[in-house]
């Protein structure tokens, strides 16, 4: 409700008034994705096989959810919020493919049930990671045309070295958050000397 009011008071405000608020609008609207990730995150895969098809279900509903939520923050044209926001979206696409890959398979099965109840997860599985790649490769694109580095930057381009090794080697060499050359200091103009 708070992260609500305070979209609200940003989407009224104008001039410095509404300038000094995207930041703290665009973080509201991460942090009601976060809600909602919150809730993806507790629907379970640990369940029966007749329970599947709807804990599935609910888990894309809520994904789907939360995507639209993490997409919209870009609206506010915060560079931080917007990247944390990019680097979630492709989070939850890998998560759940994980979620999928490490779901039990029910022993009580026979083994011919046993093997198709595992093709149906990966069939799952194959599309999750598919879409966690495009929304990791889409921020990271987003984040190279922009010049925005931050730790989310570097959260999504080694993502991107676990995700798509074949596109994204992994970065091997280390590297200090603020990286030289990204760009110029701004340093205080001087107008007066004494």
């Amino acid at each position: 409700e708070d992260f609500v009011t305070a979209e609200n008071m940003y989407k009224h405000a104008s001039g410095a008034e509404k300038a000094a608020g995207k930041t703290w609008a665009a973080q509201a609207r991460y942090m009601e994705g976060e809600l909602v990730f919150r809730a993806f995150e507790k629907v379970s895969l640990d369940v029966s096989p007749k329970k599947l098809s709807a804990a599935l279900k609910q888990k894309a509903k809520l994904l789907k959810e939360a995507q639209t939520i993490y997409v919209s923050v870009a609206d506010f044209q915060d560079q931080r919020w917007g990247n944390a926001a990019l680097y979630r979206v492709g989070q939850i696409f890998d998560g759940f493919a994980e979620s999928l890959v490490n779901a039990p398979v029910p022993k009580n099965l026979p083994q011919d049930q046993q093997d198709a109840y595992r093709a149906a997860l990966d069939e799952y599985v194959v599309q999750y990671q598919g879409a966690a790649v495009d929304a990791y490769t889409t921020g990271y694109q987003i984040v190279l045309k922009t010049q925005n580095y931050d730790e989310y930057t570097a959260k999504i381009r080694a993502a991107l070295g676990r995700v798509a090794r074949d596109k994204f080697p992994p970065e091997l060499e280390a590297r200090t958050k603020e990286r030289t050359g990204d760009r110029a200091p701004a340093p205080d103009l001087i107008t007066e000397v004494e």
